[in-house]
């Protein structure tokens, strides 16, 4: 057998394997971009803080989840590319100053691998405060425990976490305190104190509903 031979069965049985042989898929960039606006003005806010979530690859074949976070800008754009070996992603929260936070699900915001994602998230303006003056006047106990609760502040973020809990403050006989909570407008926020630890909420000794205008500072007086 002569070389010619040995060409042609490399040619007509091996070469078409090693020809066919595939290239790897090529993965596409997944982009989360958008912006971040007023609910009602639809204006941009800026320096506002998105959280992303991303499933990776950890040991043992298993998954972790990395948390980055993010800056809107002047204009409230933002964009991030997520890593490469991420098996999913997902919006988890944004936040702003003055602003109630948002905590957003996948179904809100899904975000679709392999792909540029384009997002409009709109936050709602706290645009009331309330100042709560504590006192320890009868030194009867030194602890005090206080949630407040405004809808808008639960809607946005979804559980409890949106509540404002001060759980003890202590304070010694004659001595103040005071707490600047930004609260939505137009609408019910409820005060619950009492100087045990009380929970569910409901079942404070006290508690007090107050509605606040637009633009509004109320002062609210808690003496123990």
């Amino acid at each position: 057998m002569g070389r010619s031979f040995f060409k042609f069965i490399f040619y007509f049985f091996i070469f078409p394997f090693l020809s066919c042989k595939k290239d790897p898929p090529v993965v596409l960039p997944t982009i989360i971009k958008g912006i971040v606006v007023d609910d009602e003005t639809r204006g941009p806010i800026g320096a506002a803080s998105i959280a992303i979530n991303a499933r990776v690859p950890y040991v043992n074949g298993q998954e972790t989840t990395v948390t980055r976070y993010i800056k809107s800008d002047s204009a409230g754009r933002f964009s991030y590319t997520v890593d490469f070996d991420a098996k999913s992603a997902s919006i988890f929260s944004i936040s702003a100053k003055y602003y109630a936070s948002k905590l957003v699900g996948y179904q809100e915001f899904p975000v679709r691998m392999e792909a540029t994602n384009d997002f409009t998230i709109p936050l709602v303006k706290l645009d009331a405060v309330l100042q709560i003056y504590l006192r320890n006047q009868h030194d009867i106990d030194k602890n005090v425990h206080v949630v407040v609760s405004n809808p808008t502040l639960l809607r946005e973020a979804r559980y409890v976490g949106g509540e404002y809990i001060f759980s003890p403050l202590y304070l010694q006989i004659g001595e103040e305190d005071t707490l600047t909570i930004p609260v939505r407008s137009r609408e019910f926020t409820t005060i619950y104190w009492g100087n045990d630890t009380f929970y569910p909420f409901t079942t404070a000794p006290f508690h007090d509903s107050l509605f606040l205008n637009e633009g509004e500072v109320l002062n609210y007086f808690i003496d123990f």
